[in-house]
């Protein structure tokens, strides 16, 4: 299983990095996350977009150190 890096910050759906994330999880399944610098209203909408996507369920990790932010 591949896992990749990615911003629980909500990104509008046309930014290339949210296009990047999108194609690696649809087109080459990617079947793990590793999230950063997330905020508490942002991640569910993140999260549940790329579940969405995805052929199998994600295994879902983060990087929460400094704890959540709150927008």
């Amino acid at each position: 299983m591949v896992g990749v890096r990615a911003s629980g910050l909500y990104r509008h759906p046309d930014s290339e990095d949210q296009q990047q994330l999108r194609r690696e999880v649809e087109k080459l399944g990617v079947g793990a996350l590793v999230m950063f610098g997330s905020e508490v209203e942002s991640l569910p909408r993140v999260l549940n977009e790329l579940q969405d996507l995805a052929k199998i369920p994600l295994l879902v990790s983060a990087d929460m150190e400094r704890g959540w932010r709150s927008a």
